[in-house]
């Protein structure tokens, strides 16, 4: 059902920044944690290294050995791709329920 020209002019512009933020949130955490990832593959070692501290094996790392701080970094990163989702996806549920847009119809 669609909403009357009132409240549609009320929610369109909260959609759209939902979903402009939410996507654009997304892609630059989503660049940030593989240019990170991609970083440490390039400048860690394969093997452990004690002596610098490098012992616990790095989440995407593809077999790189870090420190905990980079760890939980790169998890934290990745874990906060979370939020610009759920707005983008708020934004797309109200362009739907809210307005009455139907993705399969032209």
């Amino acid at each position: 059902m669609a909403a009357d020209a009132r409240s549609e002019r009320l929610w369109k512009p909260l959609s759209r920044a939902l979903l402009i933020v939410g996507v654009v949130g997304f892609l630059v955490l989503q660049i940030v944690t593989t240019a990170l990832a991609i970083y440490y593959q390039a400048v860690r070692p394969h093997t452990p290294q004690p002596a610098v501290g490098w012992t616990v094996h790095l989440h995407w790392g593809a077999g790189v050995y870090g420190t905990g701080d980079e760890d939980a970094r790169l998890v934290r990163l990745f874990n906060w791709t979370l939020l610009p989702a759920t707005l983008a996806s708020s934004g797309a549920a109200i362009k739907i329920y809210k307005l009455g847009w139907d993705p399969r119809r032209k």
